[in-house]
């Protein structure tokens, strides 16, 4: 026997007398002073118990004996950490005692062991013991098994224990996390299926059940094949399995686009999916978790979405104006086929930069430089007019628009049409030199009859006082043709830049040429004077404005007469907030109705039949524009308070010198 132990176990055995064994026990058995206990000293000890207690010594196991009707106890070496706080004063104890707060429990059947001699077996018995006076929830597995005499007689029991308090815990928080995965697993959204190692299907939730029209029942040991079918929804060919595809390479697969599950009864469904291997702690595939999901909807909105994008295409393929799409690294994603047109550049544009294939847009100032980036980074509409130079030599017109992934750009060219707008422009011109000849020989013409009248006068006069009388009247009917004529050159003077000009200044020039009309047709003027800064602008063009005002106030009051108001005030734009100056000119004439007013300032939109036109509000729009002002009118028909009021804002920096 202890030769056998020193050979299994390599530790020599403790030997004190007839007890032996490994560890520290066998010493404080043999020294226990067992002659003052029931038992009495060693050497009187029956052999069945030396016998017990030297097999329980060797035993790698907690062990204990209980002898006799006391049940004095008896442990080993491995059984020390279970007794934790209660050794050694346990050793030659009554179990009772020793295990006082389990009694309860391990009592009865101990007693029953020593009555009936039966082995009884326990399996995760929850029992919480004192430790070193601290109550601990434990688990363990224990047998008692009878010591019995050569005659039969019960002397004792040999209990055997293990501590599987954390092999219970680890069991239960499997169970746990086993019972977890299968809610999750019946109640995820999506369908799922788990196969072992050869793709057969070992559980699958309720949706992966609906979808493939399969019972977890029925389908639970089949082939995920079997069960998963599916077809290319274009070829109607077999796809490969996922399980398989993820089997042979090991790692994580997703489905091809437009993929159709068969279900068991025929039914198509569209789906996407994905499948990942399953692995050990030894990194050892075990198995497949596929997860898909019904599709059907999002496939049907994509077929939707696809028939809507091919109608746009048509759309803007069919629209007259370019149209460009920049993502947010200005490439263009789209540009329609009249926007190849106007750019001259083909299909292969897409891709491109926008900024490195027409570097011409960027120079100081540039707007396509400042509307883009507001479009793009600030999400702000814009549009302007500009011109491209070499090579296309266009001029467009531009509209920038923000988009979610980047901007949309409407253009188009407008060359040809700023070349007729630029023809009707020279038109009105010479149509508004011939009205001002005209106004220009009737204003001449009175004061050179008179000069006839006097000279012909002085003629017949003898008396010198006389005389002088009629030449100095002469003099100053001819100071004033010079005066017209003087004025009718500065009205039409060309300027090719901008210079300060005061308010009075220009109704004083266009008032010159219309003196003789506002005396025949009985108007009366009356000017109102606020202003007293200066406009940068182009004189002879805001002339060119201010006379056709006034010419068409004039014309609302030729029958009857009226009053001609003219007047100026430092005023606001407050819709940009800039300062300038207002110029108003109103009159007591008819008044125009609101169908008037709202065509007044169309191109070839006239109320004077045959002796107008219809270019020089749409003009003097246009003059308007160029300065950065504004043109508005409003007008009144009503009987008593009748006529028509043109409000000119000019910004004191109009143009830029």
């Amino acid at each position: 026997m202890s030769d056998q132990s020193t050979k299994e176990t390599g530790v020599a055995p403790s030997t004190q007398g007839p007890i032996y064994g490994i560890g520290e026990m066998p010493a404080q058995i043999s020294a226990f002073p067992w002659e003052d206990t029931a038992l009495g000293s060693i050497e009187s000890w029956p052999g069945e118990l030396i016998h017990s207690i030297n097999q329980m010594l060797y035993m790698p196991s907690p062990c204990f004996i209980y002898w006799g009707t006391e049940l004095t106890s008896f442990y080993n070496d491995a059984s020390l950490p279970v007794l934790a706080g209660k050794h050694p004063k346990s050793l030659g104890q009554s179990a009772e005692v020793t295990w006082k707060e389990i009694w309860h429990l391990i009592g009865g059947p101990l007693h029953s062991v020593l009555r009936e001699g039966k082995v009884l077996e326990f399996k995760r018995v929850p029992l919480t013991l004192l430790r070193y006076g601290i109550p601990e929830p434990m688990f363990w597995d224990y047998t008692y098994m009878p010591i019995r005499r050569a005659t039969g007689g019960i002397l004792g029991i040999l209990v055997t224990a293990q501590d599987v308090t954390a092999t219970v815990h680890a069991q239960s928080e499997l169970r746990d996390s086993e019972l977890r995965a299968n809610r999750v697993l019946q109640s995820i959204g999506d369908a799922v299926i788990v196969t072992d190692g050869s793709a057969a299907i070992t559980s699958m939730n309720p949706v992966a059940e609906h979808l493939t029209q399969w019972h977890h029942s029925d389908a639970q040991g089949k082939p995920l094949a079997e069960v998963f079918r599916i077809l290319n929804e274009e070829t109607r060919l077999t796809v490969e399995s996922p399980a398989e595809k993820v089997l042979r390479l090991g790692r994580v697969v997703g489905l091809a686009n437009h993929t159709v599950l068969i279900g068991k009864g025929g039914h198509e469904t569209h789906i996407d999916d994905s499948a990942a291997p399953i692995r050990n702690e030894h990194d050892q595939l075990t198995g497949v978790v596929l997860v898909f999901r019904d599709i059907d909807e999002r496939r049907k909105a994509e077929r939707e979405r696809e028939r809507i994008a091919a109608q746009l295409k048509q759309i803007l393929e069919a629209a007259t104006d370019g149209m460009a799409l920049l993502d947010r690294d200005w490439n263009f994603v789209y540009l329609n086929r009249v926007g190849q047109q106007v750019l001259a550049v083909g299909p292969e544009i897409v891709g491109q930069n926008a900024w490195e294939a027409f570097p011409a847009m960027i120079y100081d100032g540039s707007p396509y430089v400042y509307h883009y980036h507001r479009a793009m980074n600030e999400e702000l509409s814009g549009d302007f007019v500009t011109d491209y130079p070499e090579p296309l030599n266009i001029s467009v017109q531009v509209f920038a628009r923000p988009v979610p992934d980047g901007i949309l750009v409407v253009f188009r060219d407008i060359t040809e049409q700023k070349r007729a707008a630029a023809a009707l422009i020279q038109t009105e011109k010479l149509a508004a030199v011939g009205r001002l000849a005209a106004s220009i020989a009737h204003e001449i013409n009175n004061p050179l009859e008179a000069v006839t009248n006097l000279l012909y006068l002085a003629r017949g006069s003898s008396d010198t006082t006389e005389l002088h009388d009629y030449l100095d009247t002469a003099e100053r009917e001819l100071s004033r043709v010079s005066v017209i004529s003087s004025q009718t050159l500065r009205f039409h003077k060309q300027s090719t830049a901008p210079r300060e000009v005061g308010c009075s200044e220009l109704f004083v020039s266009v008032l010159s040429i219309y003196q003789g009309r506002l005396e025949d047709a009985k108007v009366k003027v009356e000017k109102r004077k606020r202003a007293n800064r200066s406009v940068a602008c182009f004189e002879g063009a805001i002339r060119q404005v201010l006379n056709n005002l006034v010419g068409n106030a004039l014309d609302a009051m030729h029958q009857h007469g009226g009053r001609l108001l003219l007047r100026s005030r430092e005023s606001c734009n407050w819709r940009t907030g800039q300062k300038g100056v207002a110029l108003t000119v109103a009159d007591t004439g008819t008044g125009m109705p609101p169908a008037v007013i709202r065509k007044i300032f169309e191109a070839f939109y006239t109320t004077k039949g045959i002796g107008g036109t219809g270019l020089g509000l749409w003009v003097s729009k246009e003059i308007v524009d160029r300065h950065r002002g504004t043109l508005l009118v409003r007008s009144s028909q009503k009987e008593g308070h009748s006529g028509t009021v043109f409000s000119l804002f000019l910004p004191y920096d109009a143009v830029s010198r």
